[in-house]
């Protein structure tokens, strides 16, 4: 039986740029469409978000979220099999393609091609909640491989009654923006017939060396760790539906542009003590 689990970090090292102006990851949007019907989507994407934060009553710009994950399409005869990473192998949804847009939902805005081969779309919406503000949406799929890529990582965990080992099938997010320093980063691994993740969210920039956590203390740079999953195992072996991090430490052994490795260990609400490892690449 499939084990899987996910782990959610944050990242001081992310990049944190952007502005209203996009330029869609290097492409414009092609003139001489490429005819998509014609054209094999299957593999390996990046999917990017930019999300510009607007001001209604000024129509100024005011700041831009970034969002990144790994989807994979599987261009067969019944549609292109639409999976992102972390959910691949369970139910997925099948996109279209007609000749100028690939339309991952036939509810949704189609997606056309750049002149550097990328998929891109657009929108602007608003929210019930946020009355003064206004968001122009900026959604990418740059295609990294023809093959489905699963090694992004690593996640071991160890505790009484949940041990993790996973090199094969290791999936991430990550989300930060260009207003102040927090990122965080979900890695997804397999577990019984879902997944479960850890997460990490921390402000500033990390470096090697210890960093401690505290659930409810802001005065420690990492500021969030969590380890999660919808299971019903997950629940049983943990003791608990609403499991808690209450606190622990990592110690970051390797970082770079594109990736991070680090050591780690917290307790739980019950004391239970978890150790572990993960490393994370990214593209």
């Amino acid at each position: 039986m499939k084990k899987y689990i996910v782990v959610s970090l944050a990242l001081g090292f992310l990049p944190a740029c952007g502005s209203s102006d996009k330029s869609h990851n290097g492409g414009t949007e092609n003139e001489n469409s490429i005819d998509l019907t014609q054209t094999d989507l299957s593999g390996t994407w990046i999917l990017s978000v930019e999300t510009d934060t607007m001001k209604i009553s000024t129509n100024e710009y005011l700041k831009t979220n970034f969002y990144q994950d790994y989807y994979f399409l599987d261009d067969t005869d019944d549609g292109v099999k639409t999976e992102y990473c972390a959910d691949l192998g369970g139910w997925a949804s099948y996109g279209v393609k007609t000749k100028e847009h690939f339309y991952t939902s036939i509810h949704s805005e189609g997606f056309s091609t750049l002149n550097n081969g990328s998929l891109y779309k657009a929108r602007t919406y608003y929210d019930d909640y946020y009355t003064d503000l206004f968001y122009n949406e900026h959604i990418t799929l740059e295609k990294i491989s023809n093959d489905q890529l699963l090694d992004f990582g690593s996640l071991y965990l160890t505790s009484s009654n949940i041990n993790i080992a996973e090199e094969q099938h290791v999936c991430a997010t990550r989300y930060w923006s260009n207003l102040g320093t927090t990122q965080t980063i979900n890695i997804f691994v397999p577990f019984y017939d879902g997944n479960i993740y850890f997460k990490m969210e921390f402000y500033g920039t990390l470096e090697i060396g210890q960093y401690d956590f505290e659930d409810y203390n802001s005065n420690n740079q990492i500021t969030d760790l969590e380890l999660y999953s919808r299971t019903s195992e997950f629940a049983l072996l943990s003791g608990s539906d609403d499991f808690i991090v209450e606190s622990g430490s990592v110690y970051i052994t390797e970082i770079s542009s594109n990736s991070i490795s680090a050591n780690f260990n917290f307790l739980d609400h019950t004391d239970e003590l978890y150790t572990g490892s993960f490393s994370v690449t990214w593209p």
